[in-house]
Formats: C-alpha cells, sequence, structure tokens
C-alpha cells in the first residue's frame, strides 16, 4: 500500500512538472511573439516616419499595383489624398498611356523577383492634363504580414536634372552649329573665289581666238591658283584639328600659328615653353582650340600689337599664362561673355582652372592650370 503511495505521488509530480514546462515555454513563447509583434510595429513605425522625411516620392503597392502606402512628399507631388488611398487607386494610373504597358510589364517582372535598377517615366498628377513629371522609379518586390507579394518603391523627381540636359545639349548643338558656320565661311570666302576663277580660266582657255602666249600665260595662273586652293584647303583642314598636333604635339603647332600670325606684320607674339613631354590628344587639342581661340579675341578686340603666352610644366600641372598690351575689356560684359563662356566650357572638359583679368588700359590677361 504504501509502495502504491509512493508511485501515485511520482506520476502526479512528474505530470506537474511537465505541464509547468509546457506552460513556461507557452508563455515564454507567447512574450516573444508580443516582442517582436512590438518590434515589428515599431520598426514599421520608424518606416512610416523616415518615408514622410523623404523628398522622394515612397509607395507600397499590392500585387495588382493598388497603392497600400505613400509618403507625403508623395501625395503632394501626385496631388493625393489620404481618402484617395483609402478609396482605392492604381500606381499605374499616374504614368501616361503611351508609357503605361512598360511600366506594367515592369511592375510584374519585379513582383516576381526581378532585379530593379531604375527606369524613367512620365508621371502625370491626379486631375492634371498637361503637367507630367519626368521620374526616376526604383522597385523591389515587398513580402507582407501574410506573407502576401507586393512591391516597395521610390520615384525620385528628375525635373532639374532634364533642364540641365537640355541645356547642356543646347550647348553643344549651338557650339556644332558655330563650328559648321565656320566652317561654310572659310570654304566660301576661301576656296569660292579661288575655285570661280579657276573656272573662268578654263573658260577662257577654251576660245579660240587666244594667242598660244596668252594660252600659257592662262595655264600659268591656274596652276598658281591651284596650288592657292591646295594650300587653303590645308589651312582650313588644320584650323579644324592641326595635323601638327597629332604629328609634333602643342608647341610645334602652336609654333606653326604664332609664325602666320607674325607674317602679317601687325601683330608680335612672344611664347615661352618649358613643355617638352607630350599631353593627351584631347587635352592638347582643347588647349589649341583655346589658345588660339584667346589669339582671334585679341586681334578683333584690343588692338594690341603684342602677345605674351607662357607655358611651364610642374610635373603634375601646366601653368599657361597669356597676356596682349591692348585696351582690355569688361570680362562680365554681354558683349564677350559668349566667347569667354565657350572658352571657359573648353577647360572644364580637361578638368582646368582658369581666371580672366583685365585692366583698362592694361590689356587682357589669362592663367590656365591643369591637371596633368
Amino acid at each position: 500500500m504504501h509502495w502504491s503511495n509512493s508511485l501515485v505521488f511520482l506520476l502526479v509530480f512528474v505530470i506537474v512538472f511537465t505541464f509547468g514546462v509546457f506552460y513556461t515555454f507557452y508563455k515564454l513563447n507567447r512574450l516573444q511573439k508580443k516582442q517582436l509583434q512590438r518590434l515589428k510595429v515599431e520598426s514599421e513605425r520608424k518606416y512610416l516616419e523616415l518615408a514622410d522625411l523623404l523628398p522622394q516620392v515612397v509607395f507600397d503597392a499590392d500585387a495588382q499595383g493598388k497603392i497600400l502606402f505613400m509618403n507625403k512628399n508623395g501625395l503632394v507631388a501626385l496631388g493625393l489624398s489620404r481618402i484617395d488611398i483609402i478609396n482605392g487607386v492604381q500606381i499605374s494610373d499616374f504614368v501616361v498611356e503611351a508609357e503605361r504597358e512598360n511600366f506594367i510589364e515592369d511592375f510584374l517582372y519585379i513582383r516576381e523577383g526581378g532585379q530593379n535598377r531604375g527606369q524613367e517615366y512620365l508621371m502625370r498628377p491626379k486631375n492634371s492634363r498637361s503637367k507630367t513629371i519626368p521620374m526616376m522609379l526604383y522597385m523591389s518586390q515587398n513580402t507582407g504580414e501574410t506573407n502576401s507579394i507586393g512591391v516597395r518603391g521610390i520615384l525620385v523627381d528628375i525635373t532639374e536634372r532634364k533642364l540641365i540636359e537640355q541645356k547642356l545639349l543646347g550647348a553643344i548643338i549651338e557650339t556644332e552649329d558655330k563650328e559648321r558656320q565656320r566652317f561654310s565661311e572659310d570654304l566660301h570666302d576661301g576656296l569660292g573665289p579661288l575655285l570661280s576663277t579657276i573656272r573662268l580660266y578654263f573658260n577662257q582657255l577654251q576660245l579660240k581666238e587666244i594667242t598660244e602666249e596668252e594660252r600659257e600665260q592662262l595655264l600659268r595662273s591656274t596652276y598658281d591658283l591651284l596650288d592657292e586652293a591646295i594650300s587653303t584647303t590645308k589651312s582650313i583642314a588644320n584650323n579644324i584639328l592641326p595635323g601638327s598636333i597629332s604629328d609634333h604635339g602643342l608647341i610645334p603647332a602652336l609654333r606653326i600659328f604664332f609664325n602666320r600670325v607674325e607674317s602679317t606684320g601687325v601683330l608680335r607674339v612672344e611664347m615661352d615653353s618649358d613643355l617638352s613631354r607630350r599631353l593627351g590628344g584631347n587635352t592638347e587639342n582643347t588647349l589649341y582650340r583655346i589658345l588660339i581661340e584667346l589669339v582671334n579675341n585679341t586681334i578683333k578686340h584690343s588692338g594690341a600689337d603684342l602677345i605674351k603666352l607662357k607655358l611651364r610644366d610642374s610635373h603634375d600641372q601646366l601653368l599657361i599664362e597669356y597676356s596682349d598690351n591692348g585696351i582690355g575689356f569688361d570680362v562680365t560684359s554681354e558683349h564677350h561673355g559668349l566667347g569667354l563662356q565657350n572658352i571657359r566650357n573648353r577647360c572644364k572638359s580637361i578638368g582646368a582652372m582658369i581666371d580672366f583679368s583685365s585692366d583698362l588700359p592694361k590689356g587682357f590677361g589669362v592663367k590656365i592650370e591643369v591637371n596633368i
């Protein structure tokens, strides 16, 4: 009997202990779930707060593209309210019709786990017929609490970037048009008269009434004009891309150009250079363009009779100093603004720093620093 009571007691103890262990684990599990839920809620709250601080459009959408959440800046940008989100709107509704099909394809691809590196779309705010906003869209797959799959995305307004691109494109087109116009003028004013005169000589040579002596004179004159036409063609080609640069480098090309300037007897050029190495082809061509443009400005505007050019090579930097003894001018003047801006743009294209100075009536000066 005593043995039987002990067995019952042991059995009750085991049951109670086992129940206590399971109950403890149950409580711990519930506590852990509550903690995880609190962390999830807190994390979601912080995400929503952070999203509202961002200047971009942030949104969550379900698997069909219905917007579940959009931050404050997104609501303002697309002309929405919280009520609109509650009533239900599709993110695709704001993509212009011409691009909507592509957007839906991208959305479905991302929803299924595809990789997105950004895609540009034109977005149209609610109740707007004409206004569109160029935006870059970044999306990723998003798994919700019930393992439902949706998409989370960010829309970045790139209006300003587009305006900058248009300005740059306009500047490039304007520069190209000026180059074409200059090339056209060179051909018209340089080769045109020579070829017209050669044609005139040939017409004269076909006449039967001319004497043999006159025919020989016309032939000599025609050959002379052909030589001049060939020389003019080479000169125009050198103005487009001087062959002496590709063959010998910047300094020899400048010496050839300055010799031509000095041959007029109007302007003297003093060049002092210790640059003996070759620079990158683009750097040499750009510096050549800058310097001949500066000489062109001196000839046209300064009334100078002397140009001084100094080039100093300090291993990692090339310092260029250009000056003339002309009347100088206001470097902020609109009359000179475009030409100087073109020079600034050329310097920027090779990472060079440029500083203009002009003190009436002391002349005009430029300093250019090029990192090599």
